[in-house]
């Protein structure tokens, strides 16, 4: 697994899996903007979830469309503090290939907005390197 980040010796990490979606359509990446940060969809798990799970319902909240699960592509990692918890974190994300399905209800988290950005210019504004790092990925080995 590709990890990313600078572990720091004297830190104790808690491991936190995710799971995250690759959204294309006509060329354009659907990517989350949290408050001008940019991130693909999807996000940590919840106590007993599975990867799919998560992810379907990460979306669902992120975006209130159900999701299509097609294949996973590729796990990276990063070490990383967050602002949000006062956490040290070992992110274990598991990336997956995904369409839209039906949007069943609006979006549950507000600070969340859609955005399609063209997949040439996604690695420029998305936040987290295990992030670019799988989408350059999934760019490479998909489309």
């Amino acid at each position: 697994m590709q990890e990313f980040g600078l572990k720091q010796d004297n830190i104790e990490y808690t491991p936190r899996p995710g799971a995250y979606a690759f959204i294309v359509k006509d060329h354009h990446i659907l990517l989350i903007d949290i408050d001008g940060r940019i991130y693909l969809p999807g996000g940590g798990l919840e106590k007993n979830e599975t990867l799919k799970e998560g992810l379907k319902r990460e979306l669902l909240e992120e975006t209130g469309y159900e999701i299509i699960i097609h294949d996973q592509v590729v796990e990276a990692s990063q070490y990383l503090f967050s602002n949000f918890h006062k956490t040290y974190f070992k992110k274990l994300g598991t990336f997956f290939h995904c369409s839209l399905g039906n949007k069943t209800q609006g979006p549950i988290d507000q600070n969340h907005s859609l955005v399609w950005v063209p997949l040439s210019e996604a690695s420029q504004v998305l936040k987290q390197e295990f992030q670019i790092w799988a989408l350059e990925y999934f760019i490479k080995k998909y489309l």
